[in-house]
């Protein structure tokens, strides 16, 4: 509990003059790792969980994890996986996509959906509508060929149907 604690501490202070999360477009949302209060108030049918350092709230909602490690660019297969995961459960309804504080993992994912459903014209327009929901987005210039390579996988996938 030391650690969790301290985690969450972290992610309040990150995020405490932001919004726990951030419209994007169509129904998909982009925010910190929500409290089953946050969950309670919310119209969230779906989160997808791109933490390793947090447990999903006991909140009756439907869960997808994918677990990454903070600070660290995920891979372009998991980022491939979470857009496949974002374009089905958002025809269920809003979908949250989280990590610790909603500026990197996560926003690499939604990115990633963006340019892939081509919602986005390529990865910078992505970056673009991104950033304009949730200002404080982090995406460094090493994670651009990490995306471009998960988006490529995700367009492959929807083109052959692949689960």
């Amino acid at each position: 509990w030391p650690y969790l604690w301290g985690a969450r501490i972290n992610s309040w202070l990150w995020t405490r003059n932001d919004s726990a999360a951030s419209h994007v477009v169509d129904g998909v949302w982009l925010g910190r790792m929500p409290s089953r209060r946050d969950l309670a108030a919310s119209p969230y049918k779906t989160v997808i969980d791109l933490t390793a350092e947090f447990s999903a709230p006991d909140a009756g909602i439907r869960w997808r994890a994918a677990p990454s490690l903070d600070l660290i660019t995920p891979d372009a297969h998991t980022l491939s996986q979470i857009a496949h995961w974002i374009e089905q459960r958002k025809r269920e309804g809003p979908v949250l996509v989280t990590c610790a504080l909603g500026y990197s993992r996560s926003a690499m994912a939604v990115i990633t959906w963006l340019a892939a459903s081509q919602r986005a014209t390529g990865l910078q327009h992505a970056i673009d509508q991104v950033r304009q929901a949730r200002p404080g987005i982090v995406i460094q210039a090493h994670d651009h060929p990490v995306i471009e390579s998960a988006i490529a996988q995700a367009r492959m996938r929807d083109q052959t149907g692949a689960k």
